[in-house]
């Protein structure tokens, strides 16, 4: 397993595009499961939906599917966290030449960026104060405005 710590300083930077970011969401009771993988320098995302169920190759092989349909100076590195959808990592490196990195799962500054990890869209929210009132939650990628005034 290869941690974060060793992933390229530009991936950090996000000043090259091509490193991403994925999560598994699992379902009400884990019957089902979707992938979500974020470009991280545009945030570009694209959703994964693993055929029968959500184990480790079912998952490899939507993720290799869906890499393997992006041009290849756009997928330079992955980071996941320690899920065990990821057990077979090193089968879908070796298929697609794309290394994988780790999150230290008892860091906390080392939270993905992708709207399910925060619990809250980045294009709306539904607060008190109804759809689009984002109570002062992170603009920095969308010039500081809110969902309403876009």
């Amino acid at each position: 397993m290869v941690r974060i710590s060793e992933r390229p300083a530009e991936a950090e930077a996000r000043a090259v595009p091509g490193h991403w970011e994925g999560d598994l969401i699992v379902g009400k009771d884990g019957v089902s499961a979707i992938g979500v993988v974020v470009e991280r320098a545009t945030r570009y995302v694209i959703l994964l939906h693993p055929p029968d169920d959500r184990s480790a190759e079912h998952v490899r092989d939507a993720l290799t599917a869906t890499v393997q349909t992006l041009p290849c100076h756009l997928v330079r590195s992955l980071t996941w966290d320690q899920g065990a959808e990821m057990a077979t990592h090193g089968m879908f490196t070796i298929a697609t030449d794309i290394p994988v990195y780790f999150w230290y799962i008892s860091t906390p500054t080392q939270t993905q960026r992708h709207p399910s990890r925060r619990g809250r869209s980045q294009y709306q929210h539904v607060g008190r104060h109804g759809v689009g009132a984002t109570q002062g939650w992170p603009r920095g990628r969308v010039a500081q405005r809110d969902p309403i005034s876009s």
